[in-house]
């Protein structure tokens, strides 16, 4: 894969391999907040796309953040 997009749970994340640390790296589109990770493989990448996500998803309902928010921090901010 040299670069494209994969859906995890409805949110979009954009995919390509990085050589220079000879990784697949994700990064998910549309939310305040880093959003990156990274895999040896594609079946880990969307593994590891999943944890983040989960995390990022319970840290946003802990602290009233719409995760959807293009503003980290910012309480119901965003839209879909």
């Amino acid at each position: 894969m040299a670069g494209g997009e994969m859906d995890i749970d409805g949110f979009k994340a954009t995919v390509a391999f990085d050589p220079e640390i000879g990784l697949f790296r994700g990064e998910f589109l549309g939310i305040g907040g880093g959003g990156d990770f990274y895999a040896a493989s594609e079946e880990e990448l969307e593994r590891e796309g999943r944890l983040s996500l989960r995390t990022y998803l319970e840290l946003c309902a802990e602290n009233g953040i719409d995760p959807r928010s293009r503003e980290p921090g910012t309480p119901g901010a965003g839209g879909t």
